[in-house]
């Protein structure tokens, strides 16, 4: 199916309805990454790239020296509450990489990655210069994809993989406050902390996934990763 037909047809149906971003590249080449939800925000690929795995998923592949995808700023992908929803296989797990966020200000910004110290991995939001962050994880996995799921509902920032939750918390707010900022994939500002790996399936929702949901999405697509 063409991304320009699966558009159509979700656009004309109620399934799926707190998907507000879903970027599943089904082009497998060129430089737009077509957001089939009904906000049609498309992510412009800069340098990334695609490779196909052995079932026939595409994903996009980041070098960590430049390459990035290119969300427009868009109040719809900035949920107050919500779940963000990613396959990934990493390069590297080294310090100060970011595979997705904002860093629009200095007092405003988010990421998901080893930002402190070599392969610890963790979620935070920062909202008017105070930071709401999970625990660290360690994470040194380089040969396999993993389902990644950051979640924040307003109480709690956490982050799960493969369905197990591995950080977790406090925080009082979620992303709306970062509604004018563009958002990226591989990196955190577009110009620095660039992430090496591949990734697929990016998602947000804007409604927190439930343990159902997310086991649900990880045995949906864990065929398609071969793992």
């Amino acid at each position: 199916m063409s991304p320009s037909t699966r558009v159509q047809s979700y656009d004309k149906i109620a399934l799926n309805s707190n998907v507000v971003l879903d970027l599943p590249g089904f082009e497998g080449a060129g430089s737009v990454l077509h957001d089939i939800s009904k906000n049609h925000n498309n992510g412009a690929i800069d340098g990334a790239s695609w490779v196909q795995l052995p079932s026939g998923l595409w994903v996009l592949d980041y070098d960590g020296t430049d390459n990035k995808v290119t969300i427009a700023a868009a109040a719809s992908i900035y949920p107050a509450v919500g779940s963000i929803l990613f396959w990934a296989k990493w390069d590297s797990t080294a310090v100060n990489q970011s595979v997705i966020g904002s860093n629009g200000t200095a007092t405003d910004r988010w990421f998901f990655g080893p930002m402190g110290s070599d392969n610890l991995i963790y979620f935070g939001i920062k909202k008017a210069n105070v930071w709401g962050t999970t625990n660290s994880w360690l994470f040194t996995d380089t040969t396999s994809y993993h389902q990644f799921i950051l979640s924040f509902d307003g109480t709690n920032l956490k982050f799960y993989v493969d369905t197990v939750e591995r950080g977790t918390g406090a925080s009082t707010f979620g992303l709306d406050h970062l509604a004018a900022q563009t958002m990226w994939l591989g990196n955190t500002s577009g110009g620095d902390f660039y992430w090496n790996g591949q990734m697929t399936l990016p998602r947000i929702f804007n409604s927190p996934l439930s343990s159902s949901e997310r086991e649900i999405y990880y045995y949906q697509e864990l065929p398609l990763m071969g793992v």
